[in-house]
């Protein structure tokens, strides 16, 4: 089932985050990095691939970028990508 909103998909990859990868549930936080969480590219890749296949959305796996915030993550979710 998709995230629908913005706070639904915080939860869902703050939930992910803490157990698929182990990050401490208190280190998550909207202007975190996956890189400041412990993330490196191959763990961001993963992320991206259990998103897009718990929410049915199309995410760029190629385009994983460490930098990218857990709020920017949330954001991709619930809005659309440009065509």
């Amino acid at each position: 089932m998709p995230a629908t909103t913005e706070s639904a998909a915080y939860e869902l990859v703050s939930a992910l985050l803490s157990s698929q990868f182990e990050v401490d549930p208190a280190s998550v936080a909207p202007d975190a990095s996956l890189e400041d969480l412990g993330l490196d590219s191959l763990g961001a890749v993963e992320l991206l691939d259990i998103l897009q296949e718990r929410t049915n959305v199309p995410l760029e796996t190629d385009t994983a970028d460490l930098a990218m915030t857990v709020a920017e993550l949330a954001a991709r979710i619930t809005e659309p990508e440009p065509a």
